[in-house]
């Protein structure tokens, strides 16, 4: 019988010796007598490699895992268990989404959770919810698939300018950025403290939840004007409530919610305490949520920011808040734009519009984002998807000659859902951007 000692002798002889595979029936005798401990040490010996080098050294079952561990995927299943956490974060976000509890001991109030109010609430957003997903959302995570394959591959950074708290069409379109980083005039707000409501003002605050969703639930984009006022109330004093709420809706896991503000070096900074609706001048003032997909570990951050980012916020108010941008550009950064109310046409925009134009790697919008004449053809590879003819009445003077001339004598690509101001099914546009390999940011 043979010795685990002198196996790896015999097995290279086997292999490599041209004498011994001139043998055959030696060969086969050899191998019938010790087929079952050549195996059995060849499988350890692959095992041990294995958990000394790590699965990075063996592509084959890294994209086993990548196939496993996709986000957003039906078949998705959790192969590993993430870091503890405090779940406080992902109950409130879970509750005011209108979904049941995690397993385990729950943190928020059972009788909020029994309360007849918030059944209601629930029961009508999760119908409305489905009904928004089977019309729109999977039309967009089809599209994320098939035409941001490229976008989506090593993302980073998803920068969202003029986004208010739409973390919803960031994540559909980009489920697989490391970080989201989102702007918009809006009050950064505080984590709900369901604690401190009476069991009377729950209607009252449910009610403000679902107000203030309306708009993106049946237009696909918030409106400014309302958000001036939804997101100021007693019940939500900011975008964080929203935020929480889509991410809850979108199948995540919230961690950790953490106060930050960008200091004079263009930095982020954490800070002790949210500061509500309260505003210090000499902040821009923001808030990391981190968060993970279940089904996948892989930790993700989103991050809101309440600034004016005009020529005079950027440049006077908030210098500090450009350096933070600008020093994006050696990152991986892709741009989403959408319903920016045509703000980069104007004079008092130019300074995003050149910051977005000299970071990205990618740029996707509609047309209220920068305008076609400033994509430098030297510089970008453009692809149109679906129609475009006039914006909107109430944004009719940015009719943009130069991008109904592309839709006509360019090659476009249909798009299946409707979103941004030209909300309806038809009648949408997008613009994907890919800087050139020979263009550097």
């Amino acid at each position: 019988m043979l010795s685990a000692c002198s196996l790896p002798y015999y097995i290279r002889t086997l292999i490599i010796d041209p004498q011994f595979k001139l043998n055959i029936p030696m060969k086969e005798s050899f191998l019938k007598r010790n087929l079952g401990p050549i195996l059995f040490i060849v499988l350890m010996l692959n095992l041990s490699i294995f958990i000394i080098l790590g699965e990075s050294h063996f592509p084959i079952a890294n994209k086993l895992n990548e196939k496993v561990l996709m986000p957003g995927l039906d078949t998705a299943k959790k192969t590993l268990k993430p870091r503890a956490f405090d779940r406080k974060y992902n109950d409130i976000a879970r509750f005011i989404a209108g979904l049941p509890q995690d397993t385990g001991k729950s943190t928020i109030d059972s009788a909020f959770r029994n309360d007849k109010n918030w059944k209601n609430f629930s029961e009508t957003f999760s119908k409305n919810w489905s009904e928004l997903d089977t019309a729109k959302l999977s039309k967009r995570r089809k599209f994320s698939r098939t035409e941001l394959n490229e976008v989506n591959t090593n993302l980073k950074t998803l920068f969202y300018p003029f986004s208010g708290p739409d973390i919803l069409n960031a994540y559909t379109f980009f489920p697989y950025a490391h970080r989201y980083i989102m702007i918009g005039l809006e009050p950064v707000g505080t984590v709900p403290n369901l604690k401190a409501l009476e069991k009377d003002s729950l209607k009252k605050f449910v009610q403000s939840l679902y107000k203030s969703l309306d708009a993106q639930l049946t237009l696909s984009f918030f409106k400014t004007k309302n958000m001036a006022v939804d997101l100021r109330t007693k019940e939500i004093d900011g975008t964080l409530p929203i935020l929480y709420i889509f991410l809850a809706r979108t199948n995540n896991v919230i961690t950790d919610t953490k106060p930050v503000h960008i200091d004079k070096a263009g930095k982020m900074v954490y800070d002790q305490a949210f500061h509500g609706r309260g505003r210090d001048t000499l902040k821009t003032q923001g808030v990391e949520i981190s968060f993970f997909q279940k089904g996948d570990t892989t930790q993700r951050k989103v991050y809101f920011f309440s600034s004016d980012i005009s020529n005079g916020g950027l440049t006077d108010k908030s210098k500090e808040f450009q350096k933070f941008i600008t020093g994006l550009s050696s990152d991986s950064v892709t741009t989403y734009v959408k319903s920016a109310s045509y703000l980069m046409h104007k004079e008092y925009f130019t300074a995003i519009r050149s910051d977005i134009l000299a970071i990205s790697k990618h740029i996707v919008q509609d047309d209220s984002g920068i305008p076609l004449g400033f994509f430098d053809e030297n510089t970008w590879d453009l692809q149109l998807y679906g129609v475009f003819t006039v914006p909107i009445p109430l944004f009719k003077g940015y009719t943009q000659p130069e991008l109904v001339k592309a839709y006509k004598e360019k090659k476009t690509k249909p798009l299946d859902f409707g979103i941004g101001y030209q909300y309806l099914e038809g009648r949408s546009n997008m613009l994907l951007a890919h800087r050139k390999p020979k263009a550097k940011i």
